[in-house]
């Protein structure tokens, strides 16, 4: 078993069985011809589930979207038994409970009547009211329960949380247990597996479900015919224990199985090149078809790259299927290519390339590698400055006490030279980082966080490096300003999302004013030409009362202003959505980065005093990712060719773009 379904298998474990677990601790490829406007008219079919040409994919890939969310629901995503870390936790999990306890008994009255009554009609209707009435009662009385429970749990668990904290602990929101950070550890068990192996099992479920993709990749498989069939399926079944594949039909050209290697494709090509060879089978008048048939089998199976989009797409999907890199787009429009260092793949991206098909404790597993390799890239950037620093430093027991002081001076000189000395060379890098896409605001989001962490965990009496004389205000200060910052981001998404959808639904009225005044004026021309018909001195009339209309009536649209007007209604809405966008990277970014200051500033496989030099350096190097800006020719860039040069990344496979930087 590899380290990945280990990893995977434990935490599913803990999440399923979460509570008797507490309870016992507290007791003890590039597209051909593709357009954008196509790709995202087959997106829509596929999420909307409509008809999509016949194939039937966008149907299965919204219903596994929704059988897999029923599936992950639990009772701890409703009332939480997950034990609480204190005495807060305890008391914000408890209240919640509780209201949560009341709102869904008061939701259960009103619903269960009322849906009581569509089926099954005034019968229905009483039956519903006693359903809702016992709900009523039964709910409240659980969410109190439960928040009761909670409460009481998180005071008996607040003596084991101060000593853990005294003692440098974190607490794990996963497992629910106080752990010792150490970097060497986790990069022991980052090397144990890869983010391929997740994303690679969650391929084998959904090509075992019949679909040929997963994450954005597979509902445009599926939207454009990518999916598997009823013949496909059974052509799976046949296999028996084989690698799953859509189709078999060239393997069976070749007469080898699924799991064939390279050489014995190569081997069954030759044997078969030569028995059907049309030279040797003058009187078959199909041989020179079936020749053929064995070379076109052995062009595909013998590539790798043609294989693998053969075995999960078909003979279909062999070129015309577009492959999207979610990775590419985001990192072109928001930079993180180029910060990939600092902030890793973000969570737009993994849920465009993972989508539905990642479960619960895949996404998270893939999240805390992020956080690992983040974390251990940080380290070894700021140990630069902490190992210089240590270096300098001169043992005073081996000095004279008249010499104490002029040593300890002369130590604190060259620790601020070594620190000066960082701070140019992280000037240095910001500048190049300040000069990408949305450079200076990732810089400062992301330098926010490297302070904010830094100086709370300098100032902290209890975990970090302060003392009790200023009885940790300026530490919790400091939580409080990133709290504050993170609310004022989502406002800010709440606020760049609404904009968006009013722009667009004012699009949306202005296209269907104008297609009603279309309408409108080929029913009057109509009426005219009948009218003509029957009497022409009525349609003289007509004319005449229209006349005064028409002359204030706009005349017809051409194609090249129409064209225009989408491409101002484009532009109207895009800075809404990337603004949305962003903020819901920003938020994920701040999360993350949170995560990889505390396992930085409390790695316990380093000593303390380096741990103090991490965060004096992490203070120094978030100040100067804040106050870097971009060069003057990259300011004000046109959001409309950001996102251009966001597809044309996403829509370019990598080898390609290597050959280009290349030349």
């Amino acid at each position: 078993m590899s380290a990945f379904q280990q990893e995977q298998q434990r935490g599913t474990s803990s999440s399923s069985s979460s509570s008797s677990n507490q309870q016992q601790k507290q007791k003890q490829q590039q597209p051909k011809t593709s357009t954008t406007e196509e790709l995202l008219n087959h997106m829509q079919l596929a999420l909307i589930g409509g008809d999509d040409g016949g194939n039937g994919g966008g149907n299965g890939a919204m219903s596994a979207t929704l059988s897999k969310q029923a599936e992950s629901v639990d009772f701890n995503d409703f009332f939480s038994l997950r034990r609480p870390k204190d005495a807060a936790s305890g008391l914000n999990s408890g209240l919640k409970s509780v209201g949560k306890g009341a709102l869904a008994g008061a939701a259960a009255l009103i619903a269960a009547p009322i849906a009581g009554a569509k089926a099954e009609g005034a019968s229905g209707f009483f039956k519903g009211l006693g359903a809702g009435l016992a709900a009523a009662v039964v709910l409240p009385v659980v969410g109190a329960g439960v928040g009761v429970t909670q409460i009481c749990r998180g005071v008996a668990n607040t003596p084991e949380a101060i000593m853990a904290a005294n003692d440098g602990k974190r607490w794990n929101r996963h497992t629910r247990e106080w752990v010792d950070e150490d970097l060497v550890r986790d990069g022991i068990w980052l090397a144990q597996s890869t983010d391929e192996d997740i994303y690679e099992q969650a391929r084998k479920r959904a090509m075992s479900e019949g679909r040929s993709g997963i994450g954005l990749n597979g509902v445009l498989n599926e939207s454009m015919g990518g999916g598997n069939s009823d013949n496909n399926s059974n052509d799976n079944n046949r296999n028996g224990g084989g690698k799953q594949v859509k189709e078999t039909q060239y393997y069976e050209i070749l007469k080898v199985e699924t799991t064939a290697s390279s050489a014995e494709i190569k081997k069954s090509y030759y044997e078969l090149a030569r028995k059907l060879h049309p030279d040797k089978n003058p009187d078959d008048p199909d041989a020179h078809n079936k020749f053929q048939k064995v070379g076109e089998a052995y062009q595909v199976l013998s590539d790798p790259e043609l294989r693998k989009k053969y075995d999960s797409r078909g003979k279909d999907g062999l070129g015309d299927i577009p492959v999207i890199d979610a990775s590419a787009f985001f990192a072109a429009l928001f930079g993180s290519d180029q910060m990939e260092m600092f902030v890793g793949k973000l969570q737009m991206a993994v849920m465009a390339e993972g989508g539905s098909d990642l479960t619960r404790d895949e996404t998270r597993i893939l999240q805390d590698r992020r956080i690992v390799r983040l974390a251990i890239n940080l380290a070894a950037i700021l140990d630069g400055y902490a190992t210089s620093a240590r270096a300098m430093v001169t043992p005073t027991a081996t000095l004279t006490a008249d010499k104490t002081n002029e040593k300890e001076e002369e130590e604190k000189l060259r620790e601020k030279a070594a620190l000066e000395k960082f701070e140019a060379q992280m000037k240095s890098i910001a500048q190049s980082l300040a000069n990408a896409s949305h450079g200076p605001k990732m810089l400062k989001q992301i330098g926010f966080v490297y302070e904010k962490q830094a100086e709370q965990v300098l100032t902290d009496p209890v975990a970090g490096f302060g003392t009790w004389a200023d009885l940790g205000v300026r530490s919790n200060f400091a939580a409080m300003e990133q709290n504050t910052n993170r609310t004022k981001t989502q406002f800010s998404a709440m606020k760049a999302a609404f904009g968006a959808f009013g722009t667009v639904k004012k699009i949306a009225e202005e296209e269907e004013g104008y297609m009603k005044e279309e309408e409108g004026k080929e029913k009057e021309g109509e009426i005219e030409k009948s009218a003509g018909e029957r009497d022409g001195k009525i349609a003289e009339n007509i004319a005449k009362e229209q006349e005064g209309k028409e002359t204030k009536k706009k005349p017809p649209l051409t194609e090249a202003e129409i064209m225009q007007r989408r491409a101002q209604h484009q532009k109207d809405v895009m800075p809404h959505i990337l603004e949305a966008l962003w903020n819901v990277s920003a938020l994920d970014i701040e999360s993350t980065l949170r995560s990889v200051c505390d396992k930085v500033c409390h790695d316990k496989s380093v000593k303390k005093e380096v741990r103090k030099k991490r965060c004096e350096a992490l203070s120094v190097l978030g100040k100067v990712f804040q106050t870097t800006e971009a060069d003057e020719a990259h300011r004000n860039e046109d959001i409309n060719q950001q996102l251009e040069n966001a597809m044309r990344a996403a829509f370019t496979p990598k080898e390609n773009a290597d050959e280009d930087d290349s030349d």
